[in-house]
């Protein structure tokens, strides 16, 4: 990871609207909650209660590694909480999403558990940030998670990038699993020498997914 100099939030603006007239977005707060030089968010979502959860990795003193960091925030920008999960290795959270039943499932990568160098991380915490329950998906190789949906229905999406041969071809990879983290199915896409699935949103009973390729290495 490269170095940050903060780990700031501007979690929302406020704008101004007048009659045919768009106003400037004006910062009502920022805030910065960094331990190090190299803590950095990823994700940012909000509750019914207008609170606001950020997540990203905080960097670990005493593994010299880095931990997937979880933030809570109340409307002003004050935190209420922050939970830190990490074994060892380099664990990063990159995307979070809220659960209409409670709680607020995140996802990311692991290089401390699952099969590979780095595998899909799935985690599931509550209103005061515990963990329920976490899951690990991927193969010999680097598998990264870069974006979580809930569905109406309340399954999950999670997209990301599979490597199918050690530091050559990637394929983006989308997992579908249900509310307790159980694989209903996963679908692989390629066609380039590298693609990667970055976001994605839900359209009826469609699932549509976002990401960018890299041609052939040797076109």
């Amino acid at each position: 990871f490269a170095p940050m100099k903060k780990f700031l939030f501007i979690p929302f603006a406020l704008c101004h609207f007048t009659s045919y007239i768009f106003a400037q977005p004006t910062v009502e707060w920022q805030a910065d909650f960094a331990k190090s030089a190299d803590d950095r968010p990823y994700g940012i979502c909000t509750n019914s209660m207008g609170e606001i959860l950020v997540c990203g990795c905080t960097y670990n003193d005493s593994s010299q590694n880095y931990d997937g960091t979880v933030l809570k925030l109340d409307f002003a920008g004050n935190k209420i909480w922050q939970k830190n999960f990490g074994y060892g290795n380099s664990d990063l959270l990159t995307s979070i999403a809220s659960v209409s039943s409670g709680g607020y499932v995140v996802c990311g990568r692991t290089d401390s558990k699952g099969a590979g160098a780095q595998d899909f991380w799935i985690i599931k915490i509550d209103e005061k940030g515990n963990l329920l329950w976490e899951k690990t998906y991927g193969a010999e190789f680097e598998d990264k998670a870069e974006n979580i949906l809930v569905t109406k229905s309340g399954e999950l999406i999670v997209s990301g990038s599979r490597m199918t041969v050690s530091s050559s071809s990637i394929e983006a990879w989308i997992l579908k699993l249900n509310s307790e983290g159980e694989k209903i199915w996963d679908k692989q896409i390629g066609g380039h020498f590298r693609c990667y699935a970055q976001a994605s949103a839900e359209l009826g009973d469609k699932i549509i997914v976002a990401g960018h390729f890299e041609p052939n290495a040797y076109s």
